[in-house]
């Protein structure tokens, strides 16, 4: 009796099991419905309410007695009215102004032009918003009456990044609402017309153009184009120079004349061992390497690149940086291995006691008129260092002055 009691009692379990199982999956399935729907609404909702933004803007301007448009420009993306309102699409942040003041952001594209063979005059403006609101719409100028005469809908083309890359680019094609035979069809370049809704560009300055085709009757509506232009496959050049200079406990380095003739320069890296980098550095910016000890330093080979605005970098440059110290008059002052005294002197962090170059192109301290060296001529680190033993020494000029470095 009871063996037939556990019996039942492992065939129960194994039921509850089972039914849990098939509980979780449809609850899962029913949460990952929601989510992507709930995602797809709110991206539809965003659109409108930039959208909205938008259209009040727009209809209080247009609605304006005895107003008129001045003129259209920058390929249809900016209107002036005789207001002197002026509303403009900037591209490179995705947002439409009104006189330089922001009022929706999100933008893919918007132009304006004139409707030639209208009654009245009409302005109509292509909007295209996320990736889901792409629309022609048409509004009456000095009409109490406005709303939306016509609705023309067209193609969205959404690549998959805009800012400036060494990678492919996706394309994806997309349109609210197709109708019935109508097919979307793209052509990259000078390729064919092909059906499908996402494509991949390879090479920079691509024209990329989209259309609905009708199956039946070969219409087309519904065309866009863009041209991609953020591919950069080319890596920048390498540095040509690094200023060097050195501070206590460290060095201070700024790389120059990387050059890079697609996506520019954006900044150069560095490094002291030639493994471990910084991160991307500004132009005209230093870098300093810091936790270095006057004194203790051995020769080391200072490392950097250039970076470009597609994050590819350079072949490296490198250059062999023996960090010196010196005395005058007891002070010490930091340089590096074939310096020169007027390079010395240009730079403020070092010449803090005011060397100056005389009218004979040398070197002379104006307190007290001693000479220190020719203007031409490198700090004599290897005399300093080897000679001396790490030591100050003295020299007598001609005229008879002490001289400690």
């Amino acid at each position: 009796m009871m063996k037939n009691n556990k019996g039942i009692t492992l065939i129960s379990l194994a039921m509850y099991v089972v039914a849990f199982a098939i509980i979780a999956g449809i609850v899962g399935t029913i949460t990952s419905f929601f989510y992507t729907n709930v995602t797809e609404l709110r991206d539809s909702t965003n659109s409108l309410g930039e959208f909205e933004k938008f259209n009040a803007t727009f209809l209080e301007e247009v609605k304006k007695k005895d107003i008129k448009v001045v003129g259209i420009e920058n390929g249809g993306r900016k209107i002036t009215f005789t207001s002197g309102t002026v509303i403009s699409f900037e591209q490179t942040n995705e947002g439409i102004y009104t006189n330089n003041v922001k009022i929706c952001e999100g933008v893919n594209e918007c132009i304006f032009s004139i409707k030639e063979d209208s009654v009245k005059p009409t302005i109509r403006v292509y909007l295209e918003i996320g990736t889901d609101f792409a629309k022609t719409l048409e509004y009456v100028v000095n009409s109490n009456d406005i709303n939306y005469e016509q609705e023309i809908r067209r193609v969205i083309i959404t690549p998959n990044i805009k800012t400036w890359t060494s990678n492919d680019v996706i394309i994806n094609f997309s349109c609210e609402d197709i109708l019935d035979g109508y097919e979307i069809q793209y052509k990259i370049g000078d390729g064919s017309w092909t059906s499908g809704i996402e494509a991949i560009i390879t090479t920079n300055n691509t024209l990329v153009q989209a259309r609905l085709f009708n199956t039946n009757t070969s219409e087309v509506v519904g065309s866009n184009s863009i041209t991609i232009s953020n591919i950069d496959r080319q890596s920048p050049t390498s540095p040509t120079e690094l200023d060097i200079i050195v501070i206590e406990n460290g060095i201070e380095v700024t790389a120059i004349g990387g050059t890079d003739m697609t996506s520019g320069v954006a900044g150069y890296q560095y490094s002291i061992d030639g493994t471990n980098w910084s991160e991307t550095i500004d132009i005209d910016e230093s870098y300093i390497i810091a936790g270095l000890t006057i004194g203790e330093w051995d020769e080391y080979t200072l490392y950097a690149r250039t970076v470009d605005k597609a994050n590819q970098v350079s072949n490296v440059y490198n250059i062999n940086c023996v960090p010196i110290t010196f005395n005058i008059d007891e002070q010490q002052f930091y340089a590096t291995n074939g310096m020169t005294w007027e390079e010395w002197c240009s730079i403020p962090k070092y010449n803090t006691i005011g060397l100056v170059i005389n009218e004979n192109s040398n070197i002379m301290l104006p307190s007290d008129g001693r000479l220190i060296g020719s203007a031409s001529s490198e700090i004599p680190i290897e005399a300093y260092e080897e000679i001396f033993g790490g030591e100050p020494y003295f020299l007598e000029d001609e005229s008879g002055f002490l001289l400690s470095l």
